[in-house]
């Protein structure tokens, strides 16, 4: 009984085991270093990988060197989102007429800062701004003394009111808004930015632009860039150009190709850069959606002004890691774009890690050229019965050893029990008693 019962779970436990790659269409090999130790690790999906997934990336399976499909969890990828600001205590505001304002804030505490956001409801201002800061609110030291901050309506609406800085941890702040013999701003109150954390799943991309042109009849400007086959989504562009002075909309569009007619918009907004005397602020960079297309587009428009001259294009992605628990000296292979399969089983137990460590560790996993997959064939069913035990044969044969285990089982029992009945001194009634 005990022997039918083993064999049953082991043909049940065979069965679950083995791994059926038919319904995948594409596979790379997965080649962990030597020195990549045991407990978790971290596979860097490239966009080559994740552009062939379904959207949910429930097609992607890892399977050992054995044959058995080894569960995972999906880092989510969007990075480090920048904290919001917190409000400082204002304790006094000194104002001389035609020449400055000065706002003193308290932090309470010694508190890393790396900017501060003016509020106020003026409009239509430009204004250069001095920071100092002081652990005793007496002796105080130059944080920044160039920046500007503005309210512009035309030609394109400008709002910026935050003046960025080295981080710092200064417990009071003296900020000085140069008035210049115009009407002081209605101060509001006074924001501060907290330093944003390392995004230990940031990556460079290596952008190559292949476009790179302006139409002075319309002031626009169009940037093509390549990011290459070997990539990671992108997220994130900066502009570097040498020109002055300028304010533009700018449109970020994503294509698996140079010459595609469907370019999808990642992003609408504006860029400028302001400049007043030795004073400027300047935004140049954008922020998206992670995005595996391999072409990014980028448009600077708008009439009345000069093309801006673009030299360079900063783009920045984020690594989508597959996080396993490794063991020294195996290989695996790595099976996707298969969009009729199930959900996979998910490794609940690797929420708690330290992604850190293992976006560290990703460099040391080497994936191999992507292949197409060839599942191996089904075996020839025949007469004999050696080879017509297919899967689901094996697990109903399991099924019935072990009914059939319970059931002799059951049968001793009662076999038992009737021979233990048969011995028993049969009882005579004395009419004595």
């Amino acid at each position: 009984m005990l022997l039918c019962i083993f064999l049953g779970l082991l043909a049940a436990d065979q069965v679950r085991a083995q791994f059926d790659s038919s319904n995948w269409k594409l596979v790379r090999s997965v080649k962990p270093g030597n020195e990549v130790p045991d407990g978790p690790a971290g596979i860097a999906l490239e966009s080559s990988i994740l552009e062939k997934c379904r959207p949910d990336l429930m097609d992607l399976r890892l399977v050992d060197s054995e044959g058995r499909s080894v569960p995972y969890i999906i880092s989510d990828g969007l990075g480090s989102e920048e904290p919001e600001p917190f409000p400082a205590r204002i304790f006094r505001v000194a104002r001389k007429q035609g020449a400055w304002t000065d706002i003193w804030t308290d932090m309470s505490a010694k508190v890393l800062t790396r900017g501060v956001l003016v509020q106020t409801s003026t409009r239509d201002f430009v204004r250069r701004i001095e920071i100092r800061g002081s652990d005793n609110g007496k002796e105080s030291y130059v944080i920044r003394v160039d920046g500007l901050i503005a309210d512009i309506p035309n030609p394109m609406p400008i709002r910026t009111l935050a003046v960025f800085y080295p981080a710092h941890n200064f417990q009071y702040l003296h900020i000085r808004i140069i008035d210049e013999d115009k009407p002081p701003l209605k101060i509001e109150g006074v924001l501060c930015y907290p330093p944003v954390g390392e995004d230990v799943l940031s990556r460079a991309v290596d952008a190559r632009i292949v476009e790179n042109h302006g139409n002075p009849g319309t002031g626009t400007t169009t940037v093509v860039a390549d990011l290459g086959e070997r990539r990671f989504p992108a997220t994130s562009l900066r502009i570097s150009s040498p020109t002055k002075e300028f304010a533009k909309k700018v449109t970020v569009f994503g294509a698996p190709s140079a010459s595609s007619d469907a370019w999808k918009t990642l992003h609408e907004g504006s860029v400028f850069r302001l400049a007043r005397e030795d004073a400027s602020e300047e935004t140049l960079g954008v922020r998206f959606n992670p995005t595996a297309l391999r072409f990014i587009k980028l448009q600077l428009s708008g009439k009345g002004t000069a093309p801006v001259a673009v030299e360079r294009l900063s783009i920045t992605g984020t690594v989508r890691l597959m996080v396993f628990n490794h063991q020294r000296g195996r290989e695996y292979r790595l099976y996707y774009d298969g969009p009729q399969t199930p959900r996979p089983a998910i490794d609940t137990g690797m929420t708690s890690i330290k992604m850190a460590q293992v976006a560290a560790g990703s460099d040391q996993i080497r994936l191999g050229p992507e292949q197409r997959n060839t599942p191996p064939p089904k075996p020839v069913q025949t007469p004999s019965r050696s080879t017509t035990d297919t899967s689901p044969v094996r697990t109903v044969a399991g099924v019935l050893m072990v009914l059939v285990g319970l059931l002799l089982l059951f049968t001793l029992m009662l076999r038992a029990r009737s021979r233990r009945h048969g011995r028993r001194p049969s009882r005579t009634f004395d009419p004595r008693i």
